[in-house]
């Protein structure tokens, strides 16, 4: 299946990336970007609709031919039903819609890649990110008896999320190794593609 695929995409591409580490250390490959290529290996195919890569392309090739010519493998085709619904993109893939995918979570998640802070964390966008929702939790906020501030009811943004130091965390410790940077975002874009991201 593609869930099983994607899972083992990521699975393969730790496990070469560990080797290339072992073998070339010169070439500086860190736990981060491990991760990023993970990331990526797991995300990759997000964006396939029906009919996989036959969409891609034979598909998408009849279908354009059948809104030329009324016909589709010999039998009436009714393109009207098309009219008025976006032009495909001439040249598109999945990887295209695997990256709007990417962008897609983010911005559920209250997040944007920021180009103008790269090495930055991600930028914080609508109302805020619940931190619950990655299980991190302020000490001082109170324990899991209710003795204390309830921590079910404080939502923090990001800059102070990123701003605590490793002692003030539970379960997780948060500092520049660990929280992903715009760029590595950007990165992770990247590898989806097998290469640069085109301009905007």
């Amino acid at each position: 299946t593609r869930f099983e695929h994607s899972l083992g995409v990521a699975c393969l591409a730790e496990e070469l990336l560990r080797g290339i580490q072992k073998k070339q250390p010169t070439l500086g490959i860190t736990e981060k970007d491990i991760i990023c290529v993970k990331i990526a290996g797991l995300l990759h195919d997000i964006g396939h609709g029906p009919y996989s890569h036959v969409y891609d392309g034979v598909f998408r090739k009849q279908l354009e031919k059948a809104m030329k010519n009324g016909k589709w493998l010999g039998q009436d085709f009714d393109a009207s039903f098309y009219y008025g619904l976006p032009e495909v993109m001439v040249g598109w893939a999945h990887e295209d819609a695997s990256l709007m995918m990417v962008d897609a979570l983010l911005k559920h998640l209250g997040l944007e890649i920021d180009e103008k802070n790269l090495d930055k964390p991600l930028k914080q966008i609508g109302d805020g990110i619940d931190a619950r929702c990655f299980g991190i939790r302020n000490q001082n906020d109170g324990d899991e008896d209710g003795n204390g501030v309830d921590s079910d009811q404080i939502i923090l943004s990001y800059d102070e999320i990123s701003n605590f130091s490793r002692r003030d965390l539970t379960p997780l410790a948060l500092d520049e190794v660990n929280i992903l940077t715009s760029r590595d975002w950007i990165f992770i874009k990247e590898c989806i593609v097998g290469g640069p991201l085109p301009p905007k």
